[in-house]
């Protein structure tokens, strides 16, 4: 699969559209376009978008590095990637205090 292929696919997933990736990281439309006719993105570019969509290199690659994980782990990482990070640090906080009662419970 192209990296085209997989921003795509990542960008309906998260609900992007081109219109948006187009405004928050300046990548002009007419880029992608050429993306699609067999183009390779830049590494600059590709990193704009790493960025914004908050994903890992091997997303827009298409490796499977997140494979091992289980379908509660990958909701949980994908939710996780939507907070910002301010809030993703409150939720760690809360997750270390909520497995210290249950292993408190045992």
């Amino acid at each position: 699969m192209a990296v085209i292929d997989n921003i795509i696919r990542i960008m309906n997933q998260k609900g992007i559209t081109a219109y948006k990736l187009e405004k928050e990281t300046g990548i002009n439309a007419a880029t992608f376009t050429h993306w699609k006719s067999g183009t390779q993105p830049s590494a600059d570019k590709l990193e704009k978008i790493i960025e914004y969509m908050k994903v890992s290199p091997n997303e827009i690659f298409g490796y499977q590095s997140d494979s091992f994980l289980t379908e509660n782990e990958q909701e949980l990482l994908e939710q996780f990637r939507k907070l910002s990070e301010r809030d993703q640090i409150k939720f760690i906080g809360r997750i270390e205090e909520f497995t210290k009662e249950r292993g408190n419970q045992k």
